[in-house]
């Protein structure tokens, strides 16, 4: 019997107060506060992300770890060409003929947690400029549509080759050409005295064809001129 009476009163010793009770009841309204702060600060948060997600101008499309297409933006659905699908295997099921192997590109920035770029990335007919970066649950792709770029630029390339080919045919005279005043011979840079015919072609791309002035042609031939 003396057994029972001590376990009751060990029970009842244990039995929290009332200051307890309501000590531990403001710790639990507390929590739960920190806790409806903490979430309507997760959906803010997320409300942003998905607002910069949805209006980002630059093509976008995250996937998980396993390289399948979780999700893709406004910019991806309308970018012209046909979107993936959720759950495709990106760089496989999906967008696979690039230059370069992307899916294993990919799948190694994820495994290793890395980020890349390719500035430039052939794909069909198109030049494409790709980002990976990976994250705890996968890898968010951007792309922008370069081709137009790349164009202009192959182009502004080819002018300037051709007006380069085009510069190294012509010779330029400039500077002061030392000329006889009697022979009107030109002395060249080493010190040889050319006729000026010779000087020039050798100095231009210009070609001469030999005629007769009226002055001097009244003068080597007087009886063509003679008057009747």
């Amino acid at each position: 019997m003396g057994f029972f009476l001590d376990f009751a009163g060990d029970q009842m010793a244990e039995k929290p107060t009332y200051k307890q009770l309501e000590q531990k009841l403001r710790e639990l309204e507390k929590e739960a506060e920190l806790r409806r702060h903490a979430e309507a600060s997760l959906r803010k948060n997320e409300e942003r992300y998905r607002a910069l997600f949805e209006n980002n101008p630059v093509e976008t499309v995250t996937v998980d770890r396993g390289g399948r297409v979780t999700e893709y933006n406004q910019a991806r659905r309308t970018a012209g060409r046909r979107p993936p699908k959720i759950g495709d295997v990106m760089y496989k099921d999906y967008a696979s003929r690039h230059q370069i192997d992307m899916h294993n590109e990919l799948m190694e920035c994820i495994r290793l947690g890395q980020s890349r770029k390719y500035p430039e990335m052939r794909y069909k007919d198109e030049y494409l400029s790709i980002n990976i970066s990976s994250f705890h649950g996968g890898a968010i792709i951007t792309s922008s549509d370069i081709t137009h770029r790349k164009h202009a630029e192959e182009e502004r390339e080819r002018l300037i080759n051709e007006l380069q080919q085009a510069l190294a045919k012509v010779k330029r005279l400039s500077g002061l050409l030392p000329i006889c005043s009697s022979c009107k011979k030109i002395r060249d840079d080493s010190g040889y005295w050319k006729q000026i015919e010779a000087y020039i072609r050798d100095h231009s791309e210009a070609e001469f064809s030999h005629g007769v002035c009226p002055e001097c042609a009244r003068r080597l031939y007087p009886e063509i001129f003679e008057n009747p």
